[in-house]
């Protein structure tokens, strides 16, 4: 997949389904992906999302212990 294509559509799931709690194949189907990206782009959009949820998740848990340590 063309990296700026990936990076696109991952920013604008990233902004539209802020607060979303659903799985990257719900976020997926719920903006229509599945229908017009094939399975490896799609394998490849859900990688970068969990990807980013897992850096996201380590950052908070980061914030909170240096917080802790102040």
């Amino acid at each position: 997949m063309n990296p700026y294509k990936l990076k696109a559509i991952v920013e604008y799931l990233r902004q539209e389904s802020r607060g979303l709690s659903a799985s990257h194949d719900e976020v997926l189907r719920c903006f229509g992906l599945h229908d017009v990206l094939p399975a490896d782009e799609q394998e490849l959009v859900k990688r970068e999302l969990a990807a980013i949820a897992d850096a996201e998740m380590f950052m908070e848990t980061l914030q909170l212990r240096v917080e802790q340590w102040r």
